[in-house]
């Protein structure tokens, strides 16, 4: 009888050894997806103006998992993908105008450009300009007036 209870105690020990190695392995895999969506979410913060999805990387296939696990709905996740499409294509489309009027008038400046732009029915403020050219690299030349030396002495007239 007390041979029996050792056999059965040793069974029922590695029953639970088991148990836990399988416990073991699907912490290690849920503390793997906890740490990949934490990078997500900084990376989303970090790019919030970019098109791009919160859960749509390469290590999730659900999107509704994905945003079951962070806490978020759905409908957030397309509703920013659509205000950052809009904002993109205007964004664009300003681009292309501001780099059509520099070609033009390589004199110009972000306010006389913005000038243009306006007078072009398409309002954008001075500032949204200003970065814009920054980011792109544009600055208006300079014209400069070109020092000839002043005569201070008298003049002679040679016989």
């Amino acid at each position: 009888m007390n041979g029996e209870l050792i056999g059965n105690n040793a069974q029922e020990i590695k029953k639970l050894q088991i148990q836990v190695a399988k416990l073991e392995q699907m912490i290690g895999k849920l503390t793997m997806e906890n740490y990949i969506l934490k990078k997500e979410k900084e990376y989303i913060l970090q790019r919030k103006k970019e098109n791009s999805s919160i859960i749509s990387g390469p290590y999730l296939n659900q999107k509704k998992e994905g945003c079951r696990l962070m806490g978020i709905k759905r409908a957030t996740l397309y509703y920013l993908r659509k205000i950052d499409i809009h904002r993109r294509q205007k964004e664009l489309k300003i681009r292309k105008k501001i780099t059509n009027i520099f070609r033009e008038y390589p004199y110009y400046g972000y306010r006389r450009i913005t000038a243009r732009l306006r007078r072009n029915k398409l309002i954008v403020n001075h500032k949204k300009v200003l970065r814009i050219m920054k980011e792109m690299g544009i600055q208006g030349r300079i014209k400069r007036k070109l020092n000839l030396p002043r005569f201070t002495g008298c003049i002679r007239s040679h016989e």
